[in-house]
């Protein structure tokens, strides 16, 4: 039988999710979460934050640089640049996907 979880469990759940690096189904299935579950709160803690702050919780991303040899990047000239509003983070291209994860949770 399926285990149920209430409203906490599943923000609890959506937030490791994030900060593990895994895809959904990887992780429904480390943690025996059934996928479509999973999928339905995640969309639901969405809808909730778009409505409830009256902006998508997408932010629209714009490549401001194209190199002419993708496998020669040098990281002290490039870097991952967040902007939102007035606000703007720099962070190194080699900043690691999870730690993004986690601030993008904190965040929100």
């Amino acid at each position: 039988m399926a285990q149920r979880h209430d409203q906490q469990q599943w923000q609890d759940l959506l937030e490791q999710q994030a900060i593990s690096g895994l895809s959904g189904a990887a992780f429904c299935r480390q943690q025996q979460i059934d996928v479509s579950q999973f999928y339905y709160h995640k969309a639901q803690r969405h809808k909730a934050a778009t409505v409830n702050n009256g902006v998508s919780a997408f932010l629209r991303a714009q490549v401001t640089h194209h190199s002419a040899s993708p496998n020669k990047v040098d990281d002290s000239r490039h870097a991952l640049r967040l902007q939102y509003g007035s606000s703007e983070l720099i962070l190194p291209v080699s900043t690691s996907p999870g730690w993004i994860a986690e601030l993008m949770v904190a965040l929100t």
